[in-house]
């Protein structure tokens, strides 16, 4: 997952008096530089790669919930959905990418998966049952387990810290 640094808004200027009108596309400046732009009911970049919000609930029913990230959606090629529709594991990925968006669920060296994941694998359940979840609930994996990376001003080891945020 990508982090936000900073919201942005883009507004259609005036012809005339070249004073800005009304917004014509909400966007997001995210910590790697990449611009993430709301269009056409999609979150792309500039090269239109597609994106998904990972969002932080409210605890207010029925409030709005916050962006705190992105992932970008998986573009798999033929030889790729070939091998990845041989497991189940596979299989509900690449369901969860197309109907949901994200990168994978991952093991991290030496920690193996983020406590969250872990525990629920502990109690019997699959990863494909994660990504079901998911699919059925309409978030990213980060957002179930209430995971996302630490952002670290220094150089970031291979695998990912995660932190969870409780509300």
């Amino acid at each position: 997952m990508d982090r936000v640094a900073e919201k942005t808004m883009l507004r259609m200027l005036d012809n005339t008096s070249g004073e800005p009108m009304e917004v014509c596309s909400e966007g997001y400046r995210l910590v790697s530089g990449v611009e993430v732009l709301y269009i056409g009911g999609k979150w792309l970049d500039h090269a239109e790669h597609e994106y998904t919000p990972v969002c932080v609930g409210n605890t207010d029913s029925g409030a709005a919930k916050s962006i705190l990230g992105f992932v970008q959606r998986d573009t798999l090629d033929e030889v790729e959905k070939e091998i990845l529709n041989k497991s189940p594991e596979g299989a509900a990925y690449m369901r969860y990418n197309e109907l949901v968006g994200g990168e994978r669920i991952g093991l991290s060296v030496p920690n193996g998966y983020p406590d969250g994941i872990q525990s629920y694998l502990d109690e019997g359940h699959t990863i494909e049952e994660i990504y079901e979840a998911c699919i059925r609930a309409g978030i990213t994996w980060y957002e179930m387990f209430n995971l996302y990376p630490i952002l670290r001003d220094d150089d970031a080891p291979l695998d990912l810290e995660y932190e969870r945020v409780c509300w």
